[in-house]
């Protein structure tokens, strides 16, 4: 008999694991960390959802799933704030944070 959770299971708490740490790093703006901790996340819950063996439709209902779109949401948006403060001139000490995107 198997003993132990399935594979898709250890694979999926491993990526909510990077995932909090992702967060975590984003709020202490850490974000060329937090991008990078999204990726590994991302990638990790693809391969969750493979070693679970759902097609695209199930894959996109389970909780993998949607935490895997919310992980690249979120990455999609860390990237272009770095784009953006790269893009700033340099030299202005502190600044205010930036506004709330729009609705989609």
């Amino acid at each position: 008999g198997g003993g132990g959770p399935a594979p898709g299971k250890v694979l999926e708490d491993r990526a909510d694991a990077i995932f909090n740490e992702a967060i975590r790093a984003e709020e202490r703006h850490a974000q060329k960390r937090a991008l990078q901790l999204y990726k590994d996340a991302g990638a990790t819950y693809l391969e969750a959802l493979r070693a679970l063996g759902l097609g695209d439709a199930a894959a996109r209902e389970h909780a993998a799933g949607k935490k895997l779109a919310m992980v690249l949401d979120r990455a999609e948006v860390l990237n272009k704030a770095v784009a953006a403060a790269r893009a700033q001139p340099r030299g202005r000490v502190g600044g205010g944070g930036g506004g709330g995107g729009g609705g989609g």
